[in-house]
């Protein structure tokens, strides 16, 4: 199904965190705040500069503030106008992972910024 963006994104995070299945992550922080976006975990990548949000279902638990990593993910946020077409691939969260048409650039956008389109 086809969206169409109703509401500005602009990514505030020009080097968003890439993992890779396998790596080892630090916990930082816990999201929680008025937007109601849930089970997103700040991570900060071992033996690397990396960090960022990530969604608890990526990461094993294997210590209170350790994980791994068990499918690649970028954190990647999609600059997007009203008007933009954009395709779902998956939801996490509140958030949505999908590509931009026609460019079929990928990445994520809150799913409150969404509606399917009209065409």
């Amino acid at each position: 199904m086809i969206y169409e963006v109703i509401k500005e994104h602009v990514s505030n995070d020009p080097n968003p965190i890439q993992l890779q299945k396998g790596d080892y992550v630090t916990f930082t922080d816990r999201l929680s705040g008025p937007e109601g976006y849930e089970r997103w975990v700040y991570c900060v990548k071992e033996d690397s500069e990396q960090k960022g949000w990530v969604p608890e279902q990526v990461i094993y638990k294997y210590h209170d503030e350790k994980g791994i990593i068990m499918r690649d993910y970028i954190a990647k946020e999609l600059n997007v106008q009203s008007g933009d077409k954009f395709q779902i691939i998956e939801e996490l969260n509140g958030w949505v992972w999908g590509k931009l048409i026609p460019s079929n650039e990928k990445g994520w956008l809150p799913k409150d910024h969404l509606e399917p389109s009209r065409e």
